[in-house]
């Protein structure tokens, strides 16, 4: 009867199996095949597009411009000049004049966020990586340091002795 027991328990254990990355990919699957609008509504609540708005500015500065005139004066009441005109030409201050130009232009990036923290969790995981990585190197390097240091000894060691 114990025998039959462990069996049945062994076999249960076997078949149940455990929750792999595969086997979660395969109900997503079906339940895409079957339910797309279910699985389109929880995805859009799990993770919603993130919406940003930016606003650039750009400044263009324009060219300076001088602009020097004369300007021409009929006056009666000044006395004729020896070519005989009463019109005088009187010079203007020289006036400079620059346009300058702002570009607005304004945009709306989406964002998927699914993708962002499907990114953010690899990266998560390579850095981890990589830090243990860089953690069994120093202790391969202070063995290493030991060893060479008892090399070291058990040479000064012989030579002397």
């Amino acid at each position: 009867m114990m025998r039959n027991s462990i069996v049945y328990l062994c076999a249960l254990l076997l078949l149940s199996g455990c929750y792999s990355q595969r086997k979660a990919e395969r109900q997503v699957l079906k339940a895409q095949a079957h339910y797309p609008e279910l699985v389109a509504n929880d995805c859009g609540n799990w993770y919603p597009p993130k919406e940003t708005s930016v606003t650039k500015t750009e400044y263009k500065q324009g060219t300076t411009v001088y602009h020097s005139d004369t300007v021409k004066i009929d006056c009666d009441s000044v006395v004729r000049n020896g070519a005989g005109n009463s019109i005088v030409y009187l010079p203007c201050p020289p006036q400079t004049v620059r346009v300058d130009t702002f570009y607005t232009s304004s945009f709306t990036t989406v964002e998927n966020t699914a993708r962002v923290i499907a990114l953010q969790h690899t990266y998560n995981k390579e850095h981890d990586r990589a830090e243990q990585l860089l953690h069994e190197r120093n202790i391969w390097r202070i063995i290493a340091l030991v060893c060479i240091a008892a090399i070291g000894i058990y040479a000064v060691i012989k030579f002397v002795l």
